[in-house]
């Protein structure tokens, strides 16, 4: 699944799954986007775009700079599974320890 799968960030929060879908059927049949929310339903900014076959996904990142959805570029990456979700959560948690002492004094 994670083949056929990529990462799209920097979406604006009023970006619609019908504009994503849009955007990405150019390069091949879309299986499903899942822009992540907030609780409240907010668009985080980011969503996983999932496709038929992975020739798409060649496709996709071939074309990286080309990336405009709402008039707005968006960061295209090969969604490579757990790892890529757990290193985005240990580099916020980083980010966020090496904040806390400056904050602290």
């Amino acid at each position: 699944e994670k083949l056929t799968t990529v990462f799209v960030g920097g979406l604006r929060k009023s970006t619609s799954e019908d504009k994503v879908i849009s955007h990405f059927s150019k390069f091949g049949q879309v299986d499903n986007v899942d822009i992540k929310r907030l609780p409240d339903g907010t668009s985080r900014g980011f969503a996983f775009v999932k496709f038929i076959d992975q020739d798409a996904v060649d496709k996709v990142i071939e074309a990286h700079a080309k990336h405009m959805i709402d008039n707005k570029w968006v960061e295209v990456k090969r969604h490579d599974g757990m790892a890529a979700s757990a290193g985005m959560t240990s580099s916020m948690q980083k980010k966020v320890e090496e904040e806390a002492p400056a904050a602290k004094e």
